[in-house]
């Protein structure tokens, strides 16, 4: 009987000992996260161009002519962003950074492709190609000299 009871004991032992090896559960975690809709500046463009004002006809430089380059930028991939151009000086180019001395007037003609972009990830450049028109009318009496504006390319996002 003693071995009985013993036996029994040991048993009961490895009963509740192999339960609690041997049980087991399982939870799940869930990963997530959100990609932020954002772009980043890469680079400035250029729009330099003659002017002869014994010329006939409009003027029509871009930063995607020969020797100048567009802005550039990174944004989220397929992200939607709206693309806005305005000048510094009112849309005149103008000798001296005052906007006033003997300005020549342009409008902006292009700016990105149509207005706006959709975005390549940051691993890829996007350009966003700018362009003016000057009209003869604007440029004929015009003083010699350097004649600038800035024009600031805006991102909506």
């Amino acid at each position: 009987m003693k071995r009985f009871m013993t036996l029994l004991a040991v048993m009961a032992i490895l009963v509740f000992v192999a339960n609690t090896v041997w049980a087991s559960g399982s939870t799940t975690v869930t990963p997530t996260g959100t990609v932020s809709n954002t772009c980043t500046s890469t680079t400035s463009g250029t729009l330099a161009f003659a002017i002869d004002p014994s010329g006939t006809g409009s003027l029509t430089p871009a930063t995607t002519d020969a020797g100048n380059s567009s802005p550039s930028i990174k944004c989220t991939k397929n992200s939607s962003h709206a693309v806005s151009c305005s000048s510094a000086h009112s849309n005149q180019l103008t000798i001296g950074n005052d906007g006033a001395t003997d300005p020549i007037a342009y409008t902006i003609t292009t700016c990105g492709a149509s207005g706006s972009l959709t975005g390549s990830g940051f691993s890829t450049t996007t350009s966003i190609p700018v362009g003016i028109t000057i009209t003869q009318a604007a440029y004929q009496d015009a003083q010699a000299g350097a004649h600038a504006d800035t024009i600031t390319v805006t991102i909506t996002y």
